[in-house]
């Protein structure tokens, strides 16, 4: 009788708590800002600001999340010059209701071109954050980004995201 009993309590529990696959779909808008990092090339990277979008697929009850997202940064050169970035990241998060901070690990893709120099480079993305869900979710994050380094200078951005997200 009990394990007739606790099957049917996580039945019930499975069904009260489904929701359709929509619902498990956040968009978003980000702004990103990045920080520590020399000049490289020609372009100074160093509070360079950019906007962009996120999308996160975010089973309910589950602690990890699937998130891709790119930005488009306005760096300041004297040029013709642009940086983007693309990624598809893991959140690991505690699952609580309405302050859920979070890891996040994934791959991550940058362009940079200035002066006739084109330059995509794939490479990790480790960082932590902070989600606020109420009717929207508001996000905070740091995120550390690993490009190949050019001898002698660190070009490893230490990149801070914040944005919300509707879903």
């Amino acid at each position: 009788m009990r394990r007739t009993l606790l099957t049917f309590s996580l039945a019930l529990l499975c069904a009260v708590l489904a929701q359709p696959v929509a619902a498990q779909f956040k968009l978003g808008v980000q702004a990103a800002t990045i920080t520590s990092v020399d000049a490289a090339t020609s372009v100074d990277l160093n509070n360079t600001f950019g906007f962009g979008g996120r999308v996160m697929l975010d089973p309910p009850l589950f602690p990890l999340a699937l998130v891709g997202g790119a930005v488009y940064y306005f760096p300041d050169c004297a040029g013709d010059c642009s940086y983007w970035t693309a990624s598809l990241v893991g959140h690991l998060r505690l699952p609580t209701p309405i302050v859920s901070p979070y890891l996040l690990g994934g791959w991550q893709t940058r362009h940079a071109e200035a002066d006739g120099f084109s330059n995509t480079e794939n490479g990790a993305v480790l960082g932590l954050g902070l989600q606020l869900n109420f009717m929207l979710s508001l996000f905070l994050e740091a995120t550390m980004e690993f490009n190949d380094d050019v001898p002698s200078v660190d070009t490893d951005p230490i990149v801070i995201k914040g944005g919300f997200l509707i879903g």
